[in-house]
C-alpha cells in the first residue's frame, strides 16, 4: 500500500513516479546514529511489518459519515500545501 500511496501522491502533484526502496534494518539503525529522522524511523519500523487495515464501517453505521477516498484526500492536501 505504501507504494500505491506514493504513486498517487506523485501523480496528484504532477510529478514523475518517485523511487521507493526498502532500507535493511541494520542500515536504518546505522543512519539513525547521525540522522534524527532515520532514528525515529527505527522506532516506528514495527508499523511497516504488517499491512494496515482501515475500516470505517463502524463510524459509517453509527454516524452516517463516509471516509474520504485516498485520491481526493491527497489532492486536497497537496492543494493546501501549494496555496498554504
Amino acid at each position: 500500500m505504501t507504494r500505491q500511496l506514493i504513486e498517487i501522491a506523485y501523480r496528484q502533484a504532477g510529478q514523475p513516479p518517485g523511487k521507493l526502496r526498502r532500507l535493511p534494518p541494520v542500515l536504518l539503525r546505522a543512519r539513525g546514529l547521525v540522522n534524527p529522522t532515520m532514528r525515529e524511523l527505527v522506532e516506528m519500523q514495527y508499523q511497516f511489518e504488517e499491512p494496515f487495515v482501515v475500516d470505517s464501517s463502524k463510524i459509517t453505521n453509527k454516524l452516517g459519515v463516509e471516509a474520504t477516498p485516498v485520491g481526493e484526500a491527497l489532492g486536497t492536501t497537496l492543494q493546501e500545501y501549494r496555496h498554504g
